[in-house]
């Protein structure tokens, strides 16, 4: 805790104003962390740091009735809560979350190679998006984006995906283009 002083003195319409001493006690912030666990390819959930009162939001919006220490995510979003504690607010870092609102099966010659992945990337290859304009995203079993491409061009139906910072494990790839959404398993090593 912290104590800040404020003094007030001075003359005022000819009175002087006695001398006034107030004293103000400033916690420390506290800052809420969130914890993400996938349930399902279509949901994840989160759970907040514990406190007496929640207020979750998506996208900036605060969520009707989201008013637990718990969400279950089941759309795509920056997700962050509210938590009080002994009467003081405070705010978590946003978490994004990806989760999967519809699959279509989409073109069977989509792969990704090689799988177990053990260098510094993949390949993703398909004749269907060959010189096609596609969105990729590759988000670990949490439902966290860890590696985000908007709108490149399989070039000659080719595109290489860096996970130089990925951690070891399951990840899971999901390529969109125009209205189709395809996701694949990979596994980094």
């Amino acid at each position: 805790m912290k104590t800040v002083s404020l003094t007030a003195e001075g003359i005022e319409n000819g009175t002087q104003v006695e001398e006034k001493v107030n004293y103000l006690q400033v916690g420390t912030a506290h800052i809420p962390t969130v914890s993400a666990e996938r349930e399902s390819l279509f949901s994840v959930t989160l759970t907040a740091s514990a406190g007496d009162s929640y207020q979750w939001y998506r996208d900036g919006e605060a969520i009707d009735g989201a008013t637990s220490q718990t969400l279950m995510a089941t759309e795509s979003g920056d997700y962050l809560v509210d938590v009080i504690i002994d009467g003081c607010l405070g705010v978590s870092e946003e978490e994004t979350i990806s989760v999967i609102t519809s699959v279509t099966a989409g073109p069977n010659d989509v792969v990704l190679f090689p799988n177990p992945v053990t260098g510094d990337q993949f390949t993703i290859s398909s004749d269907t998006y060959a010189n096609r304009q596609v969105s990729i995203v590759v988000f670990d079993l949490s439902g966290k984006i860890m590696r985000s491409i908007d709108r490149q061009i399989l070039s000659d139906g080719e595109i290489s995906v860096d996970v130089s910072n990925l951690e070891s494990g399951i990840h899971f790839v999901e390529i969109s283009s125009q209205g189709t959404q395809i996701l694949r398993k990979i596994m980094v090593r």
